[in-house]
């Protein structure tokens, strides 16, 4: 039981970052197809929705079986989209769209990279 809770702990990692995409989706976007503040938006909405999992990770880890441990992760899914359409300058199919791109482009990867850089306070 202990390993399924942590497959799970890993899948609200990888919904914060992917928003349980469809893989069988092709990226068709190009790194130039994505204007800065479009990818400013897509940061913002990520640093949320990162920091959103950590919330959840404790909880889904703690759940007593494996359809509450589901239910949680439907109801984290929720909450990122909600942070998504929350977000100035973009929307859920946006952000799915900048996702794909990112994960097959190292050009607009990177451009993403030192965007959430920038973000991050200075220590």
């Amino acid at each position: 039981m202990t390993r399924f809770f942590s497959m799970f702990s890993h899948a609200a990692i990888a919904l914060a970052a992917a928003l349980t995409l469809a893989l069988s989706a092709p990226a068709s976007a190009q790194s130039g197809e994505f204007s800065d503040g479009q990818l400013k938006s897509f940061a913002m909405a990520w640093t949320s929705i990162n920091q959103l999992a950590e919330q959840w990770k404790p909880q889904v880890e703690a759940a007593a079986s494996q359809d509450q441990a589901a239910e949680m992760l439907q109801q984290f899914e929720a909450e990122a989209n909600q942070v998504i359409e929350r977000t100035d300058g973009i929307g859920t199919a946006e952000y799915e769209s900048i996702m794909q791109a990112a994960q097959t482009d190292p050009e607009l990867k990177q451009r993403i990279y030192a965007m959430l850089q920038e973000m991050q306070p200075q220590q």
